[in-house]
Parts: C-alpha cells; structure tokens; sequence
C-alpha cells in the first residue's frame, strides 16, 4: 500500500500563491459577449428609487464603488426606457449583495429554454475519470459579459444615482439557463483542445 507524504513546504507554497495576485479578487471572463432578447410587444417601464435604510447607505455606495471599480457596474447618466428597482441583501459576513428587482424586465426577456444537465448523466460521464480537478466561478453570473445593447436593459435606480450592469446580473429569468450554457460550452471547448493536445502528444511520441 502507497502512503500519501504530507510535506510541510506544500503548505508553505500553497501559502503563498493564495496570498499573490492570482487571487487578487478580479472577476474572471467567459469569451464570448451575451446577447439579451426581448419581446417588443412588451412596453419598457421605469419604476421609481427604493428607499434604503440610513444605516445601509453607507455600505451600500462602498459596495456599489467596489463593483465598478470591478467592472460590474457602470454609471448611466442618459435617459433610459428600462429602469429597474434596487435590492439590497446582508450576507452572512455582513457585506452587502447588491441586485435589482427585474419584474417588468422579465416579463419581456425572452427565454433559451437551454436544457440543463441532471445528476445521472453528469454521473455517467464521470464513470470513467481518474483526475478531477475545480475551477473558481464564485462570482457565478458576473463571468458572462453582456453586449452594449443588453447591458442597457438592466439599468437600476439607486440613492446614488442609476446603474446598469455590464456583466449578467442575477435576478434575471434567463440567467441561470444563459450561465450554464456558457460553462458547458466552455467545457466542451476545453475538451477538445484536450483531446487534439492528447492526439498532438501520441503522434509526436511514435514516429
């Protein structure tokens, strides 16, 4: 039986990669840009600031300086015909999540209807695996850039002014089938740049 040797300059190198820029709290990007689309039947509508207590304020414009400085919001100073609510929400560390309250919006959204994978068939495909590995998407929807066109449906009012997102906001009626669509075309992507790497190596390996 192999035993697994746990060395303590593992620890220390792991250590210190998570205190580098590597992890320097940056939202990561999918490749290609979303494109929102809407029934035109549906009439846009503006609806008015939500109030936010005093005592939140406060956090609130630190949170919503942080997602600019991210790339996540943008300021909108033009008039608009789409303009959603602000919600507010305390996460268990105390830190705000900033989202808006879509409900006109959705109802004009038009859906993909993407068909999303079950357990089994995730399961099945993993039958066979031997490495597994993890990718970092705690940002979740924030790693799917929408185009300008879009980007101009999710603008929010807030206390400080409005806002529109530049990347897919949570909240949204398409976003959960939208996010996963990417991640599995970026996974069947992935695999076939695997396989021609696979098939490059065998080659190159026997003449």
């Amino acid at each position: 039986m192999q035993l697994v040797q746990i060395k303590k300059e593992n620890f220390e190198t792991v250590a210190s990669l998570i205190e580098s820029s590597i992890f320097d709290g940056e939202v990561g990007t999918f490749p290609w840009e979303q494109h929102l689309t809407v029934d035109s039947s549906v009439p846009p509508v503006v609806m008015p600031d939500r109030r936010v207590p005093i005592a939140v304020k406060t956090k609130l414009k630190e949170e919503l300086d942080n997602m600019t400085k991210k790339g996540v919001i943008t300021p909108v100073t033009e008039p608009t015909p789409w303009v959603s609510q602000l919600v507010v929400a305390t996460k268990p560390n105390g830190n705000l999540r900033v989202c808006i309250d879509p409900k006109y919006l959705n109802k004009a959204l038009r859906r993909e209807h993407f068909t999303m994978p079950i357990l089994d068939d995730v399961l099945y495909e993993l039958s066979s695996s031997k490495l597994f590995t993890k990718v970092d998407l705690k940002n979740g929807y924030w790693h799917v850039l929408l185009d300008d066109e879009s980007s101009r449906l999710t603008i929010f009012q807030t206390c400080y002014g409005r806002y529109r997102f530049l990347r897919l906001p949570f909240g949204l009626n398409v976003s959960a089938e939208i996010f996963e669509r990417k991640v599995m075309e970026l996974w069947r992507h992935a695999r076939c740049r695997l396989h021609e790497g696979r098939h490059h190596y065998s080659r190159k390996n026997s003449t």
